[in-house]
């Protein structure tokens, strides 16, 4: 039977991680994934999409699940990597993994969560509502014994962002998780969100308090992507880092990172797909608006304005190209002000471009 390894996906092919340790493009980043996993706490990683964060999420998925030593006659798949003698949890934990569809998250939970139940052997709650079968699920496990990973948490949100009514559900659904997250937290070894966007919304801070948001944390910068040093290792003659948009999460714009769908997909001669196409229509219209804010070379952005707590339906739109790989920051921030340039100026010209269409 095969088994459910990592993935990382890169031109329509999906490779096990013991592929992908096997491939040029492999870097061991598990010194930083247990700096991030061995602490039990709860926490908020984003990113643009191309920078491995389902394959992070899968990855830890493999180690909590199985740890770093082999399991049903198999090697493991951490064997020879940094973590492998770092990691000293003694038992396996359960893992509930949500993969956060486009639309309806609440029947998508509901079913995760009678999955969940049956394949750990737990009574499951004839229910439909969200909270009362979490609750009773987290009811019937040890303290500290279960690991959440939420992937794409914000993508009914961004996919709904001119209809209401399922933009509101999706909000709703998503609160009830964080109220049950935090009513229950002594059950958690380790939880991981990760999505594009910050927890922005009002109506998710009183629950989401709980989760850290270390995405602009320097201690994780280098977590997912590839630096310049991991570049190095990789060895890749045929390519450039000057080839490569260029991103910075660290508020001082110290440390750089590339995108690994980027370089996969040129390193296979293959072309590169602009960030402004994943950007939702509604915010493609928000830009239109806000053309003067978007054309100079540095842009500053008030602290305030960047940090706000708001609807992702009113989020400063220099905000949003950041969230979207589009704009990354530039140098150190002063009291008021992130500085903020384009990740290339092949990013900047199509901006320009898309700024001064009808």
């Amino acid at each position: 039977m095969e088994n459910s390894a990592p993935t990382l996906l890169t031109s329509n092919k999906t490779l096990s991680l013991s592929q992908l340790r096997e491939s040029r493009f492999f870097v061991d980043k598990t010194q930083d994934l247990y700096n991030l996993c061995h602490q039990r706490r709860f926490f908020l990683l984003t990113r643009p999409n191309g920078f491995g964060k389902t394959t992070v999420i899968k990855t830890l998925k493999e180690l909590f699940l199985h740890g770093t030593k082999a399991y049903d006659g198999q090697k493991s798949f951490f064997k020879g990597l940094a973590i492998e003698g770092l990691f000293k949890d003694d038992k396996c934990c359960k893992v509930l993994h949500l993969a956060m569809p486009n639309s309806d998250i609440r029947s998508y939970v509901i079913d995760k969560l009678d999955e969940f139940s049956k394949s750990n052997h737990l009574e499951i709650r004839k229910t439909q509502s969200l909270a009362d079968k979490f609750s009773y699920t987290l009811e019937q496990v040890a303290d500290s014994s279960l690991v959440l990973l939420v992937d794409d948490y914000d993508q009914a949100f961004l996919n709904n962002l001119e209809a209401q009514e399922q933009y509101q559900e999706t909000l709703k659904v998503l609160n009830n998780l964080l109220k049950i997250v935090k009513v229950y937290s002594q059950k958690f070894r380790f939880v991981l969100f990760t999505g594009i966007t910050s927890f922005k919304d009002e109506a998710l801070l009183t629950y989401g308090s709980v989760i850290k948001d270390i995405s602009y944390d320097k201690k994780y910068s280098s977590l997912l992507g590839f630096t310049q040093d991991d570049f190095e290792k990789l060895e890749l003659k045929d390519l450039n880092t000057k080839d490569l948009d260029s991103y910075s999460f660290d508020k001082d714009g110290a440390t750089f990172s590339f995108s690994p769908s980027e370089l996969l997909h040129k390193a296979k001669g293959k072309a590169f797909d602009g960030k402004l196409s994943t950007l939702p229509a509604f915010y493609l219209k928000k830009m239109k608006n806000c053309k003067s804010q978007l054309l100079d070379d540095v842009i500053m952005v008030p602290i305030e304005k960047f940090n706000t707590n708001t609807s992702l339906l009113n989020i400063d739109i220099r905000k949003v190209l950041f969230d979207f790989g589009i704009l990354t920051f530039s140098r150190a921030a002063d009291d008021d002000y992130y500085y903020l340039k384009y990740v290339s100026l092949d990013k900047k010209q199509q901006v320009i471009e898309f700024l001064n269409t009808n």
